[in-house]
């Protein structure tokens, strides 16, 4: 009996400690393609996160951009985890890439864990190409 009443003295913390970790809610992953005929719907996109998805951080959005090439409209797809914290804030902005200089535009950036790359975007004829870069900046 001694011996059972040390094991359910074990057991019973671990038991208390089970329930409320498996009754959390999930995150789940939501889903939007965001297009604009105009130019890149990066207005559309920065509300889709800070207002629909509210990820708590940077890993909980994932992009994917569609696009034909030079004149043609891009499509995002981009996916959140809806994790729907109020604390955390994302800017997206478009950062050009000048003389088609990838390289020399993106690698000072990626250093930064505050930021995440986006899709390539083919510019305009002319113009300069460039990608989009969401950044937390709470």
């Amino acid at each position: 009996m001694k011996s059972f009443a040390q094991s359910l003295a074990l057991f019973f913390p671990l038991l208390t400690a089970v329930i409320p970790a498996s009754s959390q809610q999930r995150s789940t992953w939501i889903h939007q393609e965001i297009t604009d005929p105009t130019g890149v719907p990066i207005q559309k996109m920065d509300e889709f996160i800070n207002q629909t998805c509210r990820p708590s951080k940077l890993d909980g959005i994932q992009i994917l951009g569609v696009q034909n090439g030079h004149d043609d409209s891009i499509k995002l797809h981009v996916y959140c985890r809806q994790d729907n914290a109020a604390s955390a804030h994302y800017i997206v902005t478009m950062v050009s890439i000048p003389n088609r200089k990838v390289d020399e535009t993106v690698v000072p950036i990626v250093k930064n864990p505050k930021v995440r790359i986006g899709p390539f975007y083919f510019g305009q004829s002319g113009a300069d190409d460039a990608f989009l870069l969401i950044e937390k900046t709470r």
